[in-house]
């Protein structure tokens, strides 16, 4: 019990101190978004149905071989799961099918791309690289660093905790388990 008890005030303490030096640093708000974002995704999914890979750059072969970076990505036989984190705090305005979101912090506004365009372009990207149909592809979007969404967004446009839910209520196989296999080799 002690050892739990321990376990969980480390915890408290780590979030308390990333809650008050993470904002003031944007590139480790950023990177301790998708550290939450992966640990969850381990947490919550069992590997024996999913494959869960974060950080990925992919080289796309045309001429001037630019790179994909893909946050995070779940392959299973329900599906694949590329997901792009949106490391924020604050309130966030803006449709699906925008070129722009708008991002409102303290009396600050801010505009930035629609992440919901990236991971779409992430998930064509892939739908190429592996020769599979687009219906097997789910893009998402996911808010995190205090983000709240504040105006409607599609069901694919989630806070961190709706994340590992959206994911599991998928229980249709769409790829067989040794595509699923061969995908997650080929993107590794």
């Amino acid at each position: 019990m002690d050892g739990l008890l321990n376990a969980f005030l480390w915890l408290a303490l780590t979030d308390c101190v990333a809650v008050l030096l993470v904002p003031a640093f944007p590139p480790s708000k950023e990177r301790y978004c998708k550290w939450r974002i992966h640990l969850r995704l381990k947490n919550a999914l069992p590997a024996s149905h999913y494959t869960v890979l974060r950080d990925l750059a992919l080289r796309r072969e045309v001429a001037g071989a630019e790179t994909v970076r893909i946050d995070h990505l779940v392959i299973s036989p329900y599906g694949i799961f590329v997901i792009a984190a949106c490391a924020r705090a604050g309130s966030i305005f803006g449709a699906e099918r925008d070129r722009e979101w708008t991002g409102l912090h303290f009396r600050r506004r801010s505009r930035f791309p629609n992440p919901l365009k990236r991971a779409e372009e992430q998930t064509r990207f892939l739908q190429q690289l592996l020769g599979l149909d687009e219906a097997i592809f789910h893009p998402m979007v996911v808010l995190c660093g205090g983000a709240e969404a504040e105006t409607a967004m599609p069901p694919h446009v989630t806070p961190l905790g709706g994340m590992a839910p959206y994911i599991q209520v998928r229980t249709g196989e769409l790829l067989g388990w040794d595509e699923s296999a061969r995908a997650a080799a080929t993107v590794r």
